[in-house]
């Protein structure tokens, strides 16, 4: 009974070889096409022709990186730092100091911190329950609203409150930007201001040419 298998097996075998040419594996590209071997990649190239360009770069990359002198894929995000511990950022800047060190400036559960990667991030100070600050970069040093405080400002070593010659607080702006080498503070909640005048939404101050007092 196996010598018969067997012979059966070896009169098929014409038959598969015959019928071989109508099987073919997927070519990976046009007849005729040749694989080229590079040894080193240039980078994604979206200038010319597709036609034109050098055959080490690409027309199309995506998530992938060159800088190494070889097609590799990106690694992806890494985390710098950790702010607070179970509660999400409500607010984050960069601050690039006049001493040239950068600095992470970030609003967590109420609180204001800063960091520069070195150590973990340092407390500045605290905000309203429900406010978000707005910092602005001007005369070497960072300037905050909050919208419920007065303006305060951190210059790498301290905070203070602002205040002018005569020791008058700053506004308590919900929206602060710089230009013209004047401090612009809007959006300032109800009351009056050092003048007497009533405070509003839609209220804009500005502070004295070349200073932050107002």
């Amino acid at each position: 009974m196996r010598l018969k298998n067997r012979s059966s097996l070896v009169c098929l075998l014409p038959l598969l070889f015959a019928l071989a040419p109508s099987f073919s594996f997927a070519q990976l590209g046009p007849p005729g096409w040749k694989p080229t071997t590079e040894t080193s990649w240039g980078g994604l190239n979206l200038l010319p022709d597709t036609t034109l360009i050098p055959t080490n770069d690409s027309p199309d990359a995506v998530n992938v990186m060159t800088d190494s002198g070889y097609l590799e894929k990106r690694p992806g995000n890494v985390r710098l730092t950790q702010v607070l511990n179970g509660y999400p950022l409500t607010y984050s800047s960069e601050w690039l100091a006049p001493s040239g060190t950068r600095y992470l400036i970030a609003e967590s559960s109420s609180s204001v911190y800063e960091t520069d990667f070195s150590s973990a991030p340092v407390l500045l100070s605290s905000v309203a329950a429900g406010y978000t600050i707005d910092p602005v970069a001007a005369f070497s040093k960072l300037w905050v609203a909050d919208g419920y405080e007065p303006i305060w400002d951190w210059n790498e070593t301290s905070t203070e409150t602002v205040v002018d010659a005569q020791g008058n607080k700053a506004p308590e702006c919900t929206f602060l930007t710089f230009a013209n080498q004047r401090l612009y503070c809007a959006n300032i909640p109800g009351g009056t201001n050092i003048d007497g005048e009533p405070n509003s939404s839609s209220a804009l101050r500005i502070s004295s040419e070349g200073a932050g007092s107002y």
